[in-house]
């Protein structure tokens, strides 16, 4: 193999891995958002799971349901 083609090939993988550092820098950015929230989202998940849990499953499952809805209303409009 000549000088020629190793050289292309270098810049090849060199160019097609730009766009993995802008991928990666974006995933490192996501999972800090993610693990900021993560003691909040423990703290909430606790708090509905103690007071539904002394309910019947029809009431947790309509309440859940409910409570899926005002969250994305809250959270996602």
């Amino acid at each position: 193999m000549d000088c020629k083609t190793k050289l292309t090939r270098a810049e090849t993988l060199i160019g097609g891995l730009g766009g993995e550092k802008t991928r990666w820098m974006q995933a490192a950015k996501d999972l800090t958002h993610q693990y900021d929230n993560l003691i909040g989202d423990i703290l909430l998940s606790g708090g509905i799971i103690a007071y539904l849990g002394a309910f019947t499953a029809v009431f947790r499952q309509v309440n859940k349901t409910n409570l899926f809805f005002f969250i994305e209303f809250l959270f996602f409009d």
